[in-house]
């Protein structure tokens, strides 16, 4: 009996383990590289005095950029104090709130051990970037593109995680893929600077002819213009070299970034018209593995209390009951299976279920009534 309770009690761990990790898998569907920079930290401009105002300000300011961008749909730009410090965070558009704040609270905390003192800096990731200064550069554009490394050392003798800059040529013809390219990046462009929210644009582009398809994703900070957006995205474009057929390319600015590959690297927004459908979905799905697990629970529990009914049936009698002769008792069965219980040799009092001493003793009768003791009743 405790044998089955202990095998019960194990499989519903592992249901409830299984169940688990199924709701983290649905919660953190997408998970983002941000524990490291794209490229070497930007330190420019002089050096503040350490214990200053500035770097008093420049903290506080830190401080508040991931909370802030998160809640404020991945941008956020502000300035703190006098001297004034002046900072922004630009999240990909495709992030959650969740995410967003991780990559710029690993931002804002690694950006002052990465350029120490500087009163200018800079600090990209795959999907954020970081930037503050003690001059006010917001709604101003000056390009200054970065291309991230292909892997191996930078030229800080810093590691790069990332093979961003793919230069290796594609197995399809040049002239097809540098023409489906070009079009793919320069939808991206117009769509993403003719944006009214958050100035970011995907898009994808089948192959002729071939299997594959590509993927590309503009964006810019939502502090510039749409003429500034598109004058930075359009450089962009010309820095990515289009028309020689490579298999990606990654391109980061203070003020945007473009970026394509051959392989999906952003998360699918659904249409406007299915993202109702989809959120339904994963209510459903959400509600159906906590049924599940709240439906396993109950029948452990309930099982478990039907065992426990079934062996409080059973009833221990001694050998002989102080008589010379024993009692031929049948053989005694489970009330849950009807299996029959053997008995333990080693055990003084034989096992008896309720329904034989029911008969046995005529129903609990008068007639069979020995007497009265101090924990019931006593019948022959």
């Amino acid at each position: 009996m405790s044998r089955l309770h202990d095998i019960s009690k194990t499989r519903f761990k592992d249901i409830f383990i299984i169940l688990l990790l199924l709701l983290l898998l649905l919660i953190n569907a997408v998970t983002t590289r941000a524990d490291e920079p794209i490229y070497s930290p930007l330190c420019t401009g002089s050096s503040y005095t350490s214990n200053s105002p500035f770097e008093t300000n420049l903290k506080l300011l830190l401080s508040s950029l991931p909370s802030k961008t998160s809640v404020s749909g991945g941008f956020y730009n502000t300035s703190i104090g006098i001297p004034a410090v002046y900072g922004l965070a630009l999240c990909r558009g495709d992030l959650t709130r969740e995410e967003c704040l991780n990559c710029v609270d690993n931002g804002s905390k690694r950006i002052i051990d990465a350029c120490p003192n500087s009163l200018s800096a800079t600090i990209f990731y795959e999907v954020c970037h970081v930037r503050y200064s003690e001059v006010n550069f917001f709604s101003e554009m000056v390009y200054a593109a970065k291309y991230p490394a292909r892997g191996g050392i930078n030229n800080n003798n810093n590691s790069i995680p990332n093979n961003w800059n793919n230069t290796k040529q594609t197995i399809v013809d040049p002239k097809i893929y540098s023409g489906v390219l070009d079009k793919l990046i320069s939808k991206i462009v117009s769509e993403a600077s003719d944006s009214s929210d958050k100035m970011f644009a995907t898009k994808e582009a089948n192959l002729d002819g071939t299997s594959s398809t590509l993927y590309g994703l503009g964006q810019c900070t939502r502090d510039l213009s749409k003429e500034k957006c598109h004058q930075c995205l359009t450089q962009a474009k010309g820095d990515l070299a289009v028309k020689e057929g490579t298999e990606g390319g990654f391109v980061v600015d203070n003020c945007c970034n473009l970026r394509y590959e051959l392989y999906l690297f952003y998360r699918v927004q659904p249409p406007p018209g299915k993202k109702r459908r989809a959120t339904t979905i994963a209510v459903s799905v959400l509600a159906l593995i906590i049924f599940v697990a709240l439906g396993s629970w109950a029948y452990c529990r309930y099982g478990k209390s039907k065992r426990d009914h079934g062996a409080s049936q059973i009833i221990m009698l001694h050998n002989n009951f102080g008589g010379p002769n024993p009692i031929e008792l049948p053989p005694l069965r489970n009330a849950q299976n009807d299996e029959e219980i053997l008995p333990d040799d080693n055990q003084e009092l034989p096992l008896m279920d309720f329904i034989t001493i029911k008969v046995a003793t005529d129903n609990f009768a008068d007639s069979n009534k020995l007497g009265q003791g101090g924990f019931g009743a006593v019948y022959k």
